[in-house]
Order: structure tokens, then sequence, then C-alpha cells
């Protein structure tokens, strides 16, 4: 006969790394998975979607340089970090991309909830920075900040590149004729197929 499993609802898996190889107490009720670096942080992230948690007994370069490797890697995981002895300088984790920083292992339940809520408003905001609300395709900003990486990356690996212009004829008859609600429907169908 099985043991039965816990049963855990609406608790999202926490991927936890700690930088002093020491595992937080955590309470029973989370559903922890032990990382033993950065890189495998990001790869259990990949798979499950998991919240970061971060453990350290201070605030150090290296949990800064792992924060800033996340960003870089991971830019849509929500991340807490747990310090055992309180820090001024935890405002940089923040800065750097941290959306939770706690002193206590208790209150990791509610420092994920937070986490995740802003990380997702934070994704949000981007959307709307660089999607076209209308057609959710990129926006003018994103296609320039994409085309100029692209150049540079075409500079520097020689490799070919290719633009596609896409041109609507009579585009402008259709607003006049059906109205700017017409004219809408057109590019979400267009966009749809796109």
């Amino acid at each position: 006969m099985s043991m039965p499993r816990p049963h855990y609802t609406d608790t999202p898996l926490i991927l936890c790394h700690s930088l002093d190889d020491q595992v937080p107490d955590l309470p029973s009720s989370l559903r922890v998975y032990l990382c033993d670096n950065p890189e495998d942080l990001v790869d259990s992230w990949m798979d499950c979607n998991g919240v970061i948690l971060l453990h350290a007994s201070a605030y150090s370069e290296r949990l800064l340089s792992t924060q800033e490797y996340l960003t870089q890697n991971a830019p849509d995981a929500a991340v807490v970090v747990l310090l055992s002895l309180p820090d001024l300088r935890s405002r940089q984790l923040i800065e750097a991309g941290v959306q939770e920083v706690i002193m206590h292992s208790a209150d990791v339940s509610q420092a994920v909830s937070v986490a995740q809520l802003r990380k997702r408003r934070e994704c949000d905001l981007q959307s709307y920075l660089y999607l076209d609300t209308l057609t959710q395709l990129s926006n003018r900003q994103l296609f320039l900040d994409r085309l100029e990486h692209s150049l540079e990356q075409h500079k520097r690996q020689r490799r070919e590149l290719a633009l596609v212009l896409i041109d609507m004829d009579r585009f402008f008859q259709v607003n006049e004729r059906h109205g700017h609600q017409g004219g809408d429907a057109v590019l979400q169908a267009v966009a749809a197929r796109l």
C-alpha cells in the first residue's frame, strides 16, 4: 500500500538554491526542489515555471551576480531572496530584478505569492510597451530594437539577414467605407494569419 501524497492546491513549485550550501528550514506545506547551481535553476524553471528562491546568510556580490544571471537567462521568473541576516544592500537585489527579499523562512509562502503577482504585473507592463494592443504584434519600438540587435549580430557573425515588408493595398478605402471598426477587424484578421 502506498503512502498518500500530500495534496497541493495552488502551491507553486519553489526552486531553491542556497549560496551557502545550507538548505533553509522551509515550511513543510511548500513544494521545494533543490538546485545545485544557477544553471540548474534556469533549466528547472524552464521545465516547470516555478518560483525561484535564493538563500544566503547575507548579501554578497555572488548573490547579486546570481540574480543578474537569472535576469539574463530566465527574465520572466519570479525570484524571492531569503537572507539570514538583515542587510541594507537588499535594495540592490530589488533593482537587479528580485521581487521579494525576506529574513524569515516562515514568510516564504506569502513572499512567493507576492513575487508571482509582481512578476505577472511586470510582464503585463512589458507587453504593453512592446505589443500593439489591437493586433498583439510587435510594435514599432520592439521592431526597432530587434532590428538594431539583428544588424549588430549580422555585422559580428557575417550571417545573412532578411526583412519582410507587408503593405496592404487600398487599406485607406476599407477605413473610409467601413469605418475604423472595419479597418481594425481587417488588421486583426491579417495579424492572426501572420
